[in-house]
C-alpha cells in the first residue's frame, strides 16, 4: 500500500513537471530580461550588464561613455560657437563706438585780423573820415518844424522797387533815407547816383547783411568799410 502511494505522488510531481515545462516553452520562448543566455542554462545578471553586453552577432559593442562624452563634446562646441558670436558681436559694438567717439578734427586756427589792420586796407581809397565830428545839415526852407513829420526810411536796397519809390517821392516832394546792402549796389550805380541827386540820404546797411551779434569787432568793421567804399565809388560821396 505504501509502495503504491509513493509511486502515485512521483507520477504526480512528473505529470505537474511536465505541465510546467510545456508552459514556460510556449510562452514564446521570452527570456526575462534579469537573464543572459549561456548555451542552455540561465544565469541571473544586473540591468548595467545588460545593458552594456550585446551579442556580437547582431551588432557591435558601443560604450555607453563614449555616446555620453560625444554628446558633451557637441554642447560644448555649440556652446564654444555661441560665446564666440557673441564676443564678435561685442567687438564689432565697441569697435563702432571707438569710432563715433573719435574726436572731430577742426581746421587749424588762423589769427583774425583787428580793426585796424582792417582801416589800413581802406585807407588812401576813402575820404579821411572823423566819427567825432557830426555832419551839419543843410536849413530846408521848405520843412516847417512846428508841423508834424514822419521820417521814411528803407532797408536791403537797392532792388526793383527803388526806382518806383523814388517817383513817388518826386510827385510828393518828399525825402527819405535807404540803408543800401553793398552786395545789392552790383549793377544799380545809376540807382544810387539818382538817390544822392534828389536829395536822398544813403545809409550803411552792411555789405552781405550779416547777422552782427555773431561777427568779431574787425569782421564788423569790414562790413561797414566795404558798403562805404562800394557807395563811394557808384556816387562820388561819403556816406
Amino acid at each position: 500500500m505504501k509502495k503504491i502511494t509513493s509511486l502515485a505522488i512521483v507520477l504526480v510531481l512528473l505529470v505537474f513537471g511536465v505541465v510546467s515545462s510545456a508552459a514556460v516553452l510556449g510562452s514564446d520562448n521570452k527570456i526575462s530580461p534579469e537573464t543572459e543566455s549561456i548555451g542552455n542554462e540561465y544565469t541571473s545578471a544586473s540591468p548595467s550588464e545588460v545593458i552594456t553586453t550585446v551579442t556580437p552577432e547582431t551588432e557591435e559593442s558601443v560604450p555607453t561613455t563614449e555616446i555620453v562624452t560625444e554628446v558633451i563634446t557637441e554642447t560644448e562646441t555649440e556652446t564654444e560657437t555661441e560665446m564666440t558670436t557673441e564676443t564678435e558681436t561685442e567687438t564689432e559694438t565697441q569697435t563702432e563706438a571707438i569710432t563715433e567717439t573719435e574726436p572731430v578734427v577742426t581746421e587749424p586756427y588762423i589769427p583774425q585780423p583787428s580793426v585796424e589792420d582792417v582801416l589800413v586796407n581802406y585807407s588812401g581809397s576813402l575820404p579821411e573820415y572823423d566819427p567825432s565830428v557830426i555832419p551839419q545839415i543843410t536849413p530846408r526852407p521848405e520843412i516847417d518844424p512846428s508841423k508834424p513829420m514822419i521820417a521814411l526810411t528803407f532797408d536791403d536796397g537797392p532792388s526793383a522797387h527803388t526806382q518806383r519809390l523814388l517817383d513817388i517821392f518826386d510827385r510828393h516832394g518828399g525825402k527819405g533815407t535807404f540803408f543800401v546792402v553793398g552786395n545789392s549796389i552790383y549793377g544799380n550805380g545809376v540807382t544810387l547816383q539818382r538817390m544822392k541827386g534828389a536829395g536822398h540820404e544813403i545809409g550803411i546797411h552792411t555789405m552781405s547783411h550779416p547777422q552782427l551779434t555773431l561777427l568779431s569787432d574787425a569782421a564788423v568793421v569790414d562790413e561797414i568799410m566795404m558798403t562805404r567804399q562800394m557807395i563811394y565809388s557808384a556816387t562820388g560821396h561819403d556816406t
